[in-house]
Order: structure tokens, then C-alpha cells, then sequence
């Protein structure tokens, strides 16, 4: 049986909206959870509709003596699959009374575009779930999506292997460490910085060193 691709929504600020509408982000990096128990190896079975990680023992040496493993499938898709972007949206000032449209928050472009029942997005957002004149990203509408990506590859990591090249492609800015004037800039330093202001308030930030999925992407 053929396998059929599939489209699931994912999350992205606006500095990250940003780098993939400048072409400069093919990759993210998210925690997997729950993150296995340390003395395993994960095996990522590439061969398999959709792949999956194996968790399984350590001492696979002793085989055939008993090991455990458990299966983890990746939530954002497998190479061919699509993620469409949620993405924050901007109310526009009311004109005579009503809302005149709204933009993207990552860089104000209007949204343009029919809704359900072909109403016009203007129309539509009186019943959108907004906070104060902003729309978060969690509540946007498929419909409303301006970004398309397709998955060309999904791995295991821990997070701090991630490369300079790597690092680059997650979309950031090249930097040094304040105290550190004389180091070479660095995008896996900017990296760790967000990566922190991200996940480390939920006790997975650089220095726990969590296990990530990798998604490779590029933008249809």
C-alpha cells in the first residue's frame, strides 16, 4: 500500500518566519518527548512508513539475552509529508467602526484570502480568538497560512551536536559571547542563546542536553 503524505501544522515566531521567508532556515530542531532514560541508543529506522526511533538497550552485546526498546514517532511528519505554519497575526486598526483586515506580525504583510464558507478574513475576525489586536500562533487558521514546507528528512540528536553548519541553517545570526570579544563569531552560540529562552524555563535548556528531532525542510 501506497503511502500517503500527510500535512500537520507547526509553530513558528516571527524572527523564525522571517529566516524561512529569507531562505535562510531548513531546519528545527524540537524536544522529544518524553525523553528516553540515559544508557540507550536510539536507532532511527529510515526504512519504515512512517520511521520510527527504537530505544533499546545499551548492551546489545549480550544478545540474545533480554533488552527493552520502545518506539517514538516523529510528530511533525516524515520526509514528503507537509507542515503548514502557524504564525502570530495583527489586527488592523478599526476604520468607521470596523476591523479593515489584519497582517502577518512577522513582517505586516496583509492577509489575504477567503475563509470558511468563502467569507473574506476580514469578516472573520470577529470569532478569532485574539489577545488584545494579536491572534497567537496556536489560533490560526489553516486557511490564513502563507507558508508550506516539505519535510526532506527527520533524525535523532542530542542537542548540543549540532553543527556551525547546522546552526546556521536553524535560521539565526552569527555572534560572540559578551565576555569573550577575542572568540571567532559563532551561529551555534546565537543558537544556544535561544535555545535556552525557549526550553531552558521547562528544564530542558542547553546544559541538560536533551535528545531532539531534527526536521529538514524547504519551503513550497
Amino acid at each position: 500500500m501506497d503511502y500517503q503524505s500527510k500535512e500537520r501544522p507547526i509553530l513558528f515566531n516571527g524572527e523564525m518566519v522571517r529566516a524561512i521567508l529569507d531562505g535562510r532556515k531548513t531546519q528545527t530542531r524540537r524536544v522529544v518527548k518524553p525523553q528516553p532514560p540515559e544508557g540507550r541508543v536510539w536507532v532511527l529506522e529510515q526504512d519504515h512508513r512512517p520511521p520510527f526511533s527504537v530505544c533499546m538497550d545499551d548492551q546489545l552485546e549480550k544478545f540474545p539475552g533480554p533488552y527493552e526498546w520502545k518506539t517514538w514517532h516523529c510528530p511533525y511528519g516524515v520526509p514528503g509529508d507537509r507542515l503548514w505554519v502557524r504564525e502570530a497575526i495583527r489586527r488592523k486598526p478599526a476604520v468607521t467602526g470596523r476591523w479593515s483586515g489584519a497582517t502577518y506580525l512577522a513582517d505586516l504583510t496583509p492577509v489575504a484570502g477567503k475563509g470558511p464558507m468563502g467569507s473574506y478574513c476580514g469578516r472573520a475576525l470577529v470569532n478569532w480568538k485574539w489577545k488584545r489586536d494579536v491572534l497567537p500562533s496556536i489560533h490560526m487558521p489553516r486557511w490564513a497560512s502563507r507558508i508550506m514546507l516539505e519535510i526532506t528528512d527527520v533524525r535523532v540528536e542530542r542537542v548540543q551536536d549540532i553543527s556551525e553548519d547546522n546552526a546556521k541553517a536553524e535560521g539565526v545570526d552569527c555572534m560572540t559571547w559578551i565576555n569573550h570579544p577575542g572568540a571567532e563569531p559563532s551561529y551555534r552560540v546565537f543558537f544556544w542563546i535561544l535555545w535556552d529562552s525557549i526550553n531552558a524555563k521547562r528544564g530542558l535548556g542547553w546544559d541538560v542536553n536533551p535528545w531532539v528531532w531534527v526536521v529538514e525542510f524547504q519551503a513550497r
